[in-house]
């Protein structure tokens, strides 16, 4: 039976025990105290722990690498350590150190506190690298430089002795050693104890250099052949010369002979230029192509109305025959130019200068400049036509001679009679009191060098005079009674007359005339007349009848028109006593016009 480190009571079994002349009987239990068996542990035989340099003292050990002593019963137990060699360094390591150690198993105890196991550490990879690098054609070598690659543990070449050296090639002293192609730059000089250092070449890149050519600048003027284009190289090393470059430039420019003045770029295109060490760019320049001069001559200006400017209208200038003196002959069918600012040196009628400026129309202007130009012409200022009419004038017979006015048409600029000088005047021979009749209207008076004053008549049209109409109407006072306003004479016509018309309502025709009332009537009393015609409403007109001296045919003045009353009323009334004393006895006081009639026709207004 395997026992586990712990502590067990002995128990007695005395049941198999017998004896004739005794009695068996157990004793006091005792202990059985089993303890922890003591074992070690050591590297075993030909172990050897190995790893590549990685800057730290870290191992890994395997199961294998170490042996247990004094286990028993084949017990499986697992040992628990801290590994680390001696040293990080390759030199330096020579075996592992197991510290820190237990075991997992209750039943033994490790008397073994720390062992060696033996190991070593080979040297870690190290590349370093030629930097590339680039110049250009004519540069002196560059300061070579490396790169690492795989350094452990955060390391840096700090730990690398030794300086980097360099071999390359290229050497700009050396004509046969500074073409414009790629060197190797070969590394080397670099040592280390814990890395195994592999050198990688780099490339020297050296790019052509770059040769400018750049057109000359060229000026011409216009009309002027086209000139040859050159043109200058710049960027040569090492003193070479054109000598080093096959081909040649060659020069475009959108110029031609007709070309307007302006500046055009010369380009260069250096497509077909080679050299071994050189590459090629082209630079543009100018050709200036400067304006021809010309000289203008043979503007006129045509005479103008007066119109109160100095103001040039576009059609007044004349410009067909204008000489373009220094025009080349293809440019001909081109001429043409521009008039501008044209004024009158006054703006008053008469023969004037008219001052411009000139200037080439678009596709001259492109191509020449002005040396001389016309800039005035002599052009005159003709009068302007006014028109002063007299205004046509309406009176009545018998007005007094009336204010004439006139109006005014075709003044310049806002201009009005201010402008004129003298004053309106005007002839009509209409005296007051003249017969309807049509007089002419005569003006004149103004005068102006500015204006060809031109006068039209206006006419005065004395019409037909009426009378008044009468104011009509009955009298408050005396029933049945007509009152009228009397007219007034006009001129020279006195009124001869009135003339009465009494009308009942409803009725076309009066039923009262009476056209022999004279000048001086102002009522008439138609009561009785009222009365003769009965009952109804009734209302009376009065017309102002003109003399016909000094108005035949009343062709002066005419009969007024009817002045009109109100209404009048009459009623009938029926007459009729009791047979009573009180009535008979009243008969007496009672007066009719007519005692015997039966009824009787009351005017308003009556008593």
């Amino acid at each position: 039976t395997t026992l586990f480190r712990s502590t067990y009571d002995i128990v007695l079994d005395l049941s198999e025990l017998k004896a004739e002349n005794y009695t068996f009987k157990a004793g006091s239990t005792v202990k059985l105290n089993v303890e922890k068996r003591e074992i070690t542990v050591a590297a075993a035989d030909n172990a050897k722990i190995t790893k590549i340099y990685d800057g730290t003292t870290s191992a890994t050990v395997k199961t294998s690498d170490y042996v247990f002593s004094n286990i028993v019963n084949g017990d499986e137990i697992n040992l628990k350590y801290t590994a680390a060699y001696n040293s990080a360094k390759v030199a330096e390591a020579e075996n592992v150190i197991m510290s820190g150690l237990s075991i997992d198993n209750a039943n033994y105890k490790l008397a073994t506190t720390t062992f060696n196991i033996n190991g070593s550490v080979s040297k870690a990879p190290l590349k370093v690298t030629a930097v590339n690098k680039t110049i250009t054609y004519g540069d002196n070598a560059p300061e070579y430089s490396v790169t690492y690659s795989e350094f452990v543990n955060n390391e840096t070449s700090s730990v690398i002795s030794g300086t980097p050296e360099f071999v390359c090639a290229y050497d700009n002293t050396n004509e046969n050693k500074r073409s414009a192609v790629k060197y190797s730059i070969t590394p080397s000089g670099l040592s280390s104890s814990n890395y195994e250092i592999s050198y990688i070449d780099g490339t020297l890149s050296v790019n052509k250099a770059k040769i400018t050519v750049t057109a000359d600048d060229k000026s011409i003027t216009y009309g002027d052949n086209l000139p040859d284009y050159t043109g200058k190289y710049s960027g040569f090393k090492y003193g070479d010369t054109a000598s080093v470059i096959t081909g040649t430039p060659v020069y475009t420019c959108t110029a031609n002979t007709t070309s307007a003045a302006g500046t055009y770029d010369i380009t260069v295109n250096v497509s077909g230029m080679s050299a071994a060490n050189y590459d090629f760019s082209g630079v543009k320049g100018k050709l200036t192509i400067v304006r021809h001069a010309i000289n203008i001559s043979g503007i006129t200006v045509n005479d103008k109305i007066y119109d109160g400017t100095t103001n040039v209208t576009a059609l007044q200038i004349v410009t067909g025959s204008v000489n373009y003196e220094g025009i080349l002959e293809a440019d001909k069918k081109n001429e043409g130019i521009n008039v501008s600012n044209a004024k009158y040196n006054v703006k008053d009628a008469g023969s004037r200068t008219v001052n411009f400026t000139v200037s080439l129309n678009s596709y001259l202007a492109a191509r020449y400049t002005v040396g001389t130009a016309q800039n005035s012409a002599p052009s005159n200022i003709t009068t302007k036509d006014l028109t002063v009419t007299a205004d046509d004038k309406s009176i009545i017979y018998g007005s007094t001679v009336p204010s004439y006015t006139y109006k005014a048409a075709g003044f310049a600029n806002g201009e009005s009679v201010t402008n004129l000088s003298g004053s309106i005047a005007y002839e009509c021979s209409y005296k007051q009191n003249d017969s309807v009749n049509m007089y002419i209207i005569t003006p004149s008076g103004f005068t102006s060098t500015n204006y060809n004053i031109k006068y039209e008549n206006g006419t005065l049209t004395v019409n037909k005079a009426k009378l008044t109409t009468p104011t009509v109407s009955w009298s408050s006072t005396l029933p049945g009674t007509v009152t009228w306003t009397k007219s007034a004479q006009i001129g020279s016509i006195a009124v001869s007359g009135y003339e009465l018309k009494l009308y009942k309502d409803g009725e076309t025709e009066p039923v009262y005339t009476d056209n022999t009332l004279d000048a001086n009537a102002v009522s008439k009393d138609l009561l009785e007349t009222i009365r003769s015609k009965g009952a109804g409403k009734y209302f009376a007109t009065i017309s102002a009848i003109a003399s016909e001296t000094d108005n035949a045919l009343k062709v002066n003045v005419a009969d007024s028109d009817d002045g009109k009353s109100g209404y009048k009323y009459a009623a009938e009334i029926s007459i009729g006593y009791a047979a009573d004393e009180i009535s008979q006895a009243g008969k007496s006081s009672i007066s009719v016009h007519d005692e015997s009639a039966v009824s009787y026709v009351v005017v308003a207004g009556e008593h």
